[in-house]
């Protein structure tokens, strides 16, 4: 298929395709996940899993709520983030597992996000570790301006948090009126098909598609690997209507989130307002978070200079969770980092 040349199609494509899947889509295959764990909380909008159940210090690492699923934590031997973190010591490790959007939680806003996040981190030790991946990220660290104190400290990786800087995504969505989005999404049934959305990226050539380079292994790969990326790949997740609009307006078309005006329960959620360490990770040849948008976070939050942290991996976006040199280089320094 031809790459369009519209910038807007990157946030009206999903509709423009995806409307006769809604209502009749197949729900996404269950994760095949590489590591033991089992759900310890069913929430609306997640299923909360334990990987380790002690180790030296808590983490809770918040994956993507776009497109992909949570499988990206945990892809397979020698690519997954959480064989990483169990593997240097690290321990109780939770993951939240987003659902894909229904019928019946089409409505969410990412305030029901950010409170089952909340409630997760309740339940387990105080002041865990939360690792944010990509749009679990910028997640994570609203989550951390809203409530200063609960969190130990926070890695931040390949997550868009200022997007004046230039990127595809962001100039498109300042190029899409919310008006626009609302009423497709009202047109839609109130859900995003991730299909569709997976499509749209494929179709306008922005996204990455070598598995080999991704996973940082030699070509050609190998089968049961190359299999299990595949079928990763080809699973996506549905979005709630309301959540998709908030995310185009409020962080990408508006960017609250680097302006001090994010809101959280209706109130701004400013970043100055996290104290605890930060450590952010970038890939130098990503497209989807370029480095300035992930390192903004760094100049955005209160923490002291001698809490913050920085690295620039030499990958792409999907690289920095699933590159196999990423998680053997990057991930073992910021886990020196996390044990400090």
């Amino acid at each position: 298929m031809e790459a369009h040349s519209n910038p807007m199609d990157l946030w009206l494509w999903p509709f423009r395709v995806g409307l006769d899947m809604l209502g009749g889509a197949p729900a996404p295959a269950r994760i095949d996940w590489a590591s033991a764990n089992e759900v310890v909380a069913d929430f609306t909008t997640m299923r909360l899993r334990a990987f380790v159940s002690q180790g030296a210090a808590p983490v809770i690492v918040v994956a993507p709520f776009a497109v992909h699923d949570a499988g990206i934590a945990d892809l397979a031997p020698g690519h997954s983030l959480i064989e990483r973190l169990t593997a240097e010591g690290f321990g109780p490790i939770l993951l939240t597992e987003w659902k894909s959007a229904t019928s019946t939680t089409r409505g969410l806003s990412i305030d029901a996000y950010v409170a089952d996040l909340n409630a997760a981190i309740d339940l387990g030790p105080p002041a865990p570790i939360l690792v944010g991946l990509c749009q679990g990220g910028w997640l994570s660290l609203a989550y951390a301006a809203a409530f200063p104190g609960k969190v130990g400290k926070l890695v931040v990786a390949g997550a868009p948090v200022d997007t004046s800087s230039p990127s595809e995504i962001a100039d498109a969505a300042r190029s899409v009126s919310a008006d626009v989005v609302e009423e497709l999404i009202a047109a839609g049934g109130g859900l995003v098909s991730g299909r569709a959305t997976l499509g749209a990226f494929r179709a306008l050539g922005n996204v990455e598609t070598d598995a080999c380079a991704i996973l940082q292994v030699d070509s050609p790969g190998t089968p049961a690997l190359l299999e299990r990326y595949n079928a990763w790949d080809a699973r996506a997740v549905d979005l709630p209507g309301r959540y998709y609009a908030d995310v185009h307006t409020w962080l990408f078309r508006e960017n609250r989130l680097a302006s001090g005006e994010f809101p959280v329960f209706g109130r701004p959620a400013p970043l100055s307002r996290v104290t605890a360490p930060v450590f952010a990770l970038a890939g130098g040849r990503d497209a989807v978070a370029p480095p300035a948008q992930v390192f903004a976070a760094l100049d955005l939050v209160g923490t002291p200079a001698t809490r913050k942290a920085r690295k620039l991996a030499d990958c792409g976006h999907l690289s920095l969770f699933l590159g196999a040199r990423t998680l053997a280089a990057e991930w073992m320094e910021i886990a020196a980092w996390m044990r400090g």
